[in-house]
């Protein structure tokens, strides 16, 4: 079984304010066009489903996402589950809620997250203690390829180019 996780691409935010779970923050032009990237790296495995953040940005992405790869027959789904990390909320918090990707047999869906929810589910899901978080360095427009057979697999498959 795989799955695929994707941090939303670059978002539009010339203030840089830390924006966290803050509505209104969409996707930049470029954030649009590596949105379209990821469709089209995607489009060759055959996906059933897209799970994303309610946030803006990950609807957005999951939307260029679903166009890109053009089958009506894709739903998406907002999950509060994927989102992104909330004021006071614990590591071991995070960990639990994004547990929710690996319940059901969900061969080639499409889950669409924030860098700090990624990377505790990954370092959770690989058994890596928590000082190895960094290990995880989870760019925007970034796809792990979780693979689930005996054990689970994370690798990193695509990354958006930077800027134009």
């Amino acid at each position: 079984m795989n799955i695929f996780i994707c941090r939303h691409t670059q978002v539009h935010n010339p203030k840089k304010i830390v924006y966290r779970r803050l509505p209104g923050y969409r996707l930049s032009k470029n954030g649009e066009r590596q949105a379209k990237e990821i469709g089209l790296f995607l489009k060759k495995y055959k996906i059933k489903e897209i799970f994303t953040s309610p946030m803006e940005r990950c609807v957005q992405m999951s939307k260029i996402i679903k166009e890109i790869i053009n089958d009506p027959k894709i739903k998406i789904y907002y999950k509060d589950y994927l989102n992104e990390w909330d004021e006071g909320e614990r590591t071991i918090d995070i960990a639990k809620r994004m547990r929710f990707i690996l319940r059901g047999k969900k061969n080639n869906r499409i889950y669409v997250s924030h860098k700090d929810p990624i990377r505790v589910f990954l370092n959770k899901i690989t058994n890596q203690p928590l000082r190895e978080l960094d290990h995880w360095d989870c760019p925007h427009g970034s796809i792990y390829k979780i693979t689930i057979r005996k054990r689970i697999l994370a690798k990193l498959v695509f990354t958006s180019k930077k800027e134009c």
